[in-house]
């Protein structure tokens, strides 16, 4: 399963990407082996789709199966889903909404520095300034101006009581 789980995140790197991209692996597999209809997808998904590869769906499964079948399917996307929400997710607070293929260029620089099945989440704080803030394993660290300003609040206070005299 492990060999499926890291294909699949080769090229997904955040919350809201991997559970739509779950969602058109579903669909292409159902349309592959049941000929259901397959929702319309992306260019993005499409070309993430691609990617993975003409042998994605027979790649090893489980100890017993060797690839995607009509009959193990379903309890692959199981195990698939499970191996997904047992991920540990790094929390990204940033100030403004971020475009996804800059989410796309963070997840990637993300992946090269510290663990290969790093996802993150993207949560919005307004009051944030110039800066992102961080939580990862329930530990908040604030790298914004905004704790910069914070932790030097008396001596900026300082410095603009001496302009003002």
């Amino acid at each position: 399963m492990n060999n499926i789980l890291n294909k699949f995140l080769e090229k997904t790197y955040y919350k809201g990407q991997i559970t739509k991209r779950f969602e058109v692996l579903k669909g292409y597999l159902q349309n592959k082996f049941f000929n259901s209809p397959q929702p319309p997808i992306s260019p993005e998904d499409s070309d993430w789709l691609n990617s993975l590869g003409e042998d994605f769906s027979q790649q090893a499964g489980t100890s017993g199966s060797k690839n995607f079948t009509k009959l193990n399917i379903y309890q692959l996307l199981s195990k698939l889903e499970k191996n997904i929400k047992e991920l540990r997710v790094l929390t990204v607070y940033l100030s403004f909404e971020m475009p996804d293929s800059e989410k796309d260029k963070l997840g990637s620089y993300l992946r090269a520095n510290f663990k290969t099945d790093l996802i993150f989440e993207i949560k919005l704080d307004p009051n944030l300034i110039g800066g992102a803030a961080f939580s990862w394993k329930g530990i908040y660290k604030d790298y914004s101006l905004r704790s910069r300003i914070d932790q030097n609040h008396e001596q900026i206070l300082s410095s603009l009581k001496s302009f003002s005299a």
